[in-house]
Parts: structure tokens; sequence; C-alpha cells
């Protein structure tokens, strides 16, 4: 019988979303239980209480012990635990707007990009296409996180894209 691979996703501080199997399954570290069937099954029997899915998770919190307290907590309060004095003698950051042009050049690269990513490389501007893409995707996923990175990464795939104009075209 081979054995799967399971990711363990946190919740909050306590409960955990285990997948890789056939479903995922909620286990909750403080009661010692999952919603699986073997739990349901043998597991309330066994001492302690288990099944893969919380041996999973104890092997998750085990390789890092500060992660459940880190779980439960929003960015500002886990900067404030990883460095409590991130707000003293720096400057608050400024959320950079972003540059319409720069995002609507960056998108455009990853469009280009999916037309080209499955051709063999050309010597003439695919690096720099790749890289405006990579940045681009960066972009759009630093667009949900409060910091002001998402600007940068536009700004940043566009000066990839102007590099490529610089090279000549893909094709």
């Amino acid at each position: 019988m081979a054995s799967v691979a399971l990711n363990v996703r946190p919740l909050d501080g306590t409960h955990y979303r285990v997948s890789g199997g056939q479903s995922p399954h909620l286990v909750d570290m403080m009661a010692s239980t999952c919603d699986c069937n073997d739990f349901e099954i043998r597991g309330v029997y066994r001492t302690p209480p288990s099944c893969k899915h919380l041996r999973a998770v104890t092997h998750f919190l085990a390789a890092d012990p500060q992660g459940p307290m880190l779980d439960a907590l929003t960015d500002k309060q886990t900067l404030d635990v990883v460095d409590p004095s991130h707000g003293e003698g720096y400057e608050p950051y400024v959320v950079i707007p972003i540059d319409p042009e720069d995002k609507a050049v960056a998108m455009a690269a990853v469009e280009e990009w999916l037309k080209w990513h499955d051709v063999k490389p050309k010597p003439n501007g695919y690096y720099s296409l790749w890289r405006a893409a990579c940045e681009a995707y960066a972009g759009k996923d630093a667009e949900r996180d409060p910091l002001p990175s998402a600007a940068e990464h536009y700004a940043i795939a566009r000066a990839w894209v102007a590099e490529l104009g610089q090279q000549g075209r893909v094709a």
C-alpha cells in the first residue's frame, strides 16, 4: 500500500485542514479529534487518540513550534511578536499606489508568456518575457498583502518588458 503525502494547513491556533488523501479532513488539536472515518471507528480507542491526520498535524507542529501561535495572529500582530521594535525608529511604510499602466504592461506580459511558455526558448527576449511574467504574478499576489510591494513588482515587470523591446521580439 502506497503512502500518500498529506498537506497540513492551519486554520487558527488549534484547527487544521489536512488534505492529500481521498478528501480533506478537519483536525482539532485541542480536543485531539479528527472528522475522518478511521478516527471515528478506531482512533478514539487508541491511547492517545490518533489517526494519520492527527499524526500529520503533530509532525507539522514539531517542525515549527512557534507555528500554531503565529498562525492565529494577524500580519501586524506577527510583526509585533517577531520584532516588537519594528515600529520604533523606522519610517512607517507608505502604500505606493499601483500605476495602472505598469499593471497593464505586466499583465500583457503574462498573456504573451502564456502563448510562448510551451515553445522552445528563444535567445532574443524569451528570458525577459519570463522575468516580466514572474514579476507580474508576484505583483498580483502582492495586491492581497497590505505591504506596498505590488506596485514595485509591476514596475519591475514593465522594466523587463522595456528590456524585451530593446532586444527585439520573442518570435
